[in-house]
């Protein structure tokens, strides 16, 4: 517990990020401003205007007054940021307040690249109302997400219309013209990723399709309107483009320009980050900013990109379309979120339809009833209800982007209209039930907890039950595998879900599967909620097949193809398998997928689609069960690998499952128990080490740290953890 930090979020929609908060405040969005101009007071030495917006607003003051304190006592160490959604006044307060904790240069690191050039809507929509003579689209998709809606009558307006995309898109089905694109993997380009640094991205495969990228387009249009220019006349394409930008910039002054480009592919990037120095805060200006008020609504609409498919640009991946969303758990739909009791009021239950109107522009939602959205906030995702690009992406979900404003914030929307439409939507959550039930599931505590017993998740635990029904396996020979997950450190993004399914060809099942509980996820992240059912505690756990030492389901498998490795590995042999279930229906983790069809044939319309399977992992037919194998075959490659260099031995991080490399908060462990300078055997070794379900004495390989949170101490809301971990 050395060395937490404190986190404070304040929000009007329940998010990955607040869900990890140490304090979270349910905030309607109309009282950010405010609520940053009175930290700013009262870390100045005026608290009257946080009481005042607690007992306005509701909030805890408590609270309130603890993050001031927090934010006072920790000038220099502290940040504040607001969120993107916000209008410009809640941001230029934000850096004032910034500015008195001494942030800039110090938490605060300033970015000089220019943010990019775009025009508003309406600018747009003026410079196309009368008619354009030739509209170029490239790589963009205003039919559908243009903010309010109506693109299609300024594109009709245009004499000819050119869309350039990678998809048959919306956008690129109304054009005069579709052209295909390169992907990004097919083609040659250089990026800026940081100031300072340039990098060069090279085709890993030859184009797919007769297509080419955006900018070479460009680069052939512009020759052929411009046959005399020398400059062009030596570019054949865009790799000739690029490397000559290169020529004459980074790698200027070079003796060998052959020699020098090839080295600068094989290292990829040149040059090294340069940190900037903060310019000066021009403080009035942000003042006079800040002074602009928030409406203030009776029911307030909050847009989101949505946790996958962002605006809508990765709706034709059925990987992301089924990936439950982090906080609710929903799949292939988004939906109208509500906090319990304002959906109470409106006498609203989950699955009812709604129409939402702003401004006259309409679109009906299912709703979704989600703990921890504020009262009179109503949150919906963009991205979905997509009309074109691919049999994943359409009939999906509402599409959204009509709710969008046109102005400085257009997914914060002060005066919205909820009214009942009649009928209700099916929605799919894979996740039903939150609650742990007092069982001893994810353990946590506080940071009090743990500066009075470090070893207080033991007194947690059931204590185990003694029968086995074989002797100990003996793994002194060779290597035990195992993996170590850090719930601190976890913040339930799913990115290991995602990766799993990428690297071990894991199936899409569909809407109507998912119904029946049939998702395939060899590796799920259960969410937990506590306590108030606004404003609920969240505890994340990411949850796969435990390669139990004493594994229940090898003991039941009529025809051995569940089996135990040499190396600890709970091992599941495909051709063997009859499909029996009985392996499943023993499993206490109900980690065990059942591949009910062949959902490789059911739902793959194209042979390109077939390359996005990995050929290192078998694709299951029919009939099979399916479950996580720690990558067995990463540990496979990395282990032949040394051994060809003539050692037994590997090195601890050298083999790395998906979901451990795919981990943006390393969280995850993967090495040898053996090896005593492996990090699982030092999690292992931990106080907050604990097994799921020990009591059962399944000897599970995959270990849990506890979590810790880090809540002020003088915050008396904050009781003390149930017994088992469970509900309060």
């Amino acid at each position: 517990a050395e060395g937490l930090n404190r986190l404070y979020v304040a929000e009007s929609a329940m998010t990955v990020t607040g869900s990890n908060a140490d304090h979270r405040i349910p905030m309607r969005p109309s009282a950010a401003l405010s609520l940053i101009q009175a930290l700013r007071a009262a870390i100045g030495g005026d608290g009257g205007a946080l009481d005042a917006l607690a007992a306005e607003e509701g909030m805890d003051g408590s609270v309130l007054r603890a993050l001031a304190r927090d934010l006072a006592a920790e000038r220099g160490r502290a940040v504040v940021l607001a969120g993107s959604h916000l209008p410009a006044s809640v941001h230029a307060a934000a850096c004032l307040l910034n500015d008195a904790l001494s942030a800039p240069g110090a938490t605060l690191e300033w970015n000089p690249a220019p943010a990019p050039s775009v025009s508003p809507p309406e600018a747009i929509r003026a410079a196309l109302a009368g008619g354009a003579d030739v509209l170029l689209l490239f790589g963009v998709n205003p039919v559908y997400d243009w903010p309010g809606g109506g693109f299609e009558e300024l594109l009709a307006a245009a004499r000819f219309s050119v869309g350039h995309g990678l998809f048959a898109d919306e956008t690129v089905a109304a054009c005069t013209l579709a052209l295909p694109s390169c992907h990004n993997l097919e083609s040659w380009n250089d990026a800026e990723p940081l100031p300072g640094v340039r990098s060069l991205c090279q085709p890993v495969v030859a184009p797919l399709f007769d297509a080419r990228q955006e900018a070479e387009s460009l680069l052939v249009w512009t020759k052929m309107l411009a046959p005399g220019d020398v400059a062009l006349a030596g570019l054949a394409d865009w790799h000739d483009t690029v490397r000559a930008e290169w020529l004459g910039g980074v790698l200027a002054g070079a003796t060998d320009a052959r020699l020098a480009w090839e080295n600068a592919l094989r290292r990829g990037v040149a040059g090294e980050p340069a940190r900037a120095a903060f310019p000066p805060l021009r403080k009035g200006e942000a003042e006079e900013l800040a002074r602009k008020p928030l409406e203030r609504g009776e029911m307030e609409l909050v847009l989101l990109p949505h946790h996958a498919l962002f605006d809508g640009r990765y709706a034709h991946n059925a990987w992301l379309q089924e990936f439950p969303d982090p906080v609710s758990k929903l799949v292939w739909d988004n939906a109208l979120a509500l906090g319990p009791a304002t959906a109470a009021r409106l006498g609203l239950a989950e699955g009812d339809l709604v129409d939402v109107k702003v401004e006259g522009r309409a679109v009906t939602l299912p709703v979704l009833v989600q703990p921890g959205v504020a009262r009179g906030v109503a949150v919906a995702t963009l991205g979905h209800g997509r009309r074109a690009c691919g049999a994943a992406a359409e009939g999906g979900g509402g599409n959204t982007a009509p709710l969008l404003g046109r102005g400085g914030a257009p997914r914060f929307r002060p005066n919205v209209e909820v009214a009942r439409a009649g009928g209700r939507y099916p929605l799919v959550r894979v996740q039903k039930a939150f609650d742990m039930h007092g069982r001893p599931i994810v353990l946590h505590g506080t940071r009090a907890d743990y500066e009075r017993d470090p070893r207080f998740v033991r007194a947690r635990l059931h204590a185990p039950a003694a029968a086995q029904l074989h002797g100990e396996y003996d793994y002194s020979q060779g290597h035990k595998w195992a993996l170590a997950v850090d719930l601190g450190a976890c913040v339930g993004c799913g990115a290991c879900m995602v990766a799993c399914q990428a690297e071990n060809n894991v199936p899409v099942v569909g809407k109507e599967e998912c119904t029946r509980g049939r998702e395939m996820h060899w590796l799920r992240l259960d969410r937990y909620e506590e306590g108030d059912a606004e404003n609920p505690r969240v505890y994340q756990q990411p949850l796969a097949c435990q390669h139990c030492d004493n594994a229940p389901c090898e003991s039941v498998c009529p025809v051995n193809a569940t089996a135990h490795s040499p190396e600890g590995l709970n091992e599941q042999i495909y051709n063997r398998c009859v499909g029996t279930r009985y392996c499943a229906n023993n499993c206490p983790y109900k980690v065990r997928r059942y591949n009910f069809y062949h959902y490789v044939k059911r739902n793959l319309s194209d042979a390109v689609q077939e390359l996005a399977y990995n050929p290192r992992v078998t694709v299951r037919s029919r009939g099979v069960m399916e479950k996580c194998t720690f990558c067995v075959q990463r540990i496979n490659e990395v282990k032949f690998r040394c051994k060809n260099q003539g050692t037994d031995a590997v090195p601890d991080g050298a083999i790395r499952p998906a979901c451990v490399q795919a981990c943006p908060a390393g969280a995850l462990r993967f090495g040898d128990v053996n090896d005593p300078a492996s990090q699982v055997k030092a999690a292992r070794s931990s106080p907050l080490a604990y097994g799921l379900l020990e009591e059962l004495n399944v000897r599970p390989a995959v270990i849990y740290l506890a979590r810790v949170r880090n809540p002020h101490p003088e915050v008396s809301a904050e009781a003390a953890p149930a017994p088992h971990g469970g509900p309060r």
